[in-house]
């Protein structure tokens, strides 16, 4: 599974809240890479009201089991779930064993240089 996020600002923030390392020993080379997808790609969304209270919790699973179930069924390429940080944002999932991922491509590529203020 490939996990990403439906805005810059956000993909920032999901690496920020999962990645435990000080500021001097990020990377020098992070870049953002947007990914593209034609028109009319089935697409499966999870809402909030769809899961349960806890589902934002750190170490629920909840939200691993739906990934996961999702990834095995192969309904779409994409899934697009609710992030734990803003739940009215968006992240995206990429479900690599779906025949139309092989339809996305890779549309840009960014160096992205980490603000010490998040630190």
């Amino acid at each position: 599974m490939v996990y990403g996020a439906s805005t810059a600002a956000l993909a920032a923030l999901e690496v920020r809240v999962h990645l435990d390392l000080a500021f001097d020993l990020l990377p020098d080379d992070y870049v953002l890479m947007r990914i593209d997808g034609p028109d009319g790609m089935a697409v499966h969304i999870v809402e909030p009201a769809e899961l349960p209270e806890n589902w934002r919790a750190r170490d629920s699973q909840t939200c691993r089991a739906t990934g996961d179930a999702w990834l095995i069924e192969r309904a779409s390429a994409l899934l697009l779930v609710p992030s734990a940080i803003i739940p009215f944002e968006q992240n995206v999932l990429i479900n690599p064993l779906h025949r139309d991922s092989a339809r996305l491509t890779v549309a840009d590529i960014t160096p992205f240089a980490w603000d010490s203020r998040l630190w």
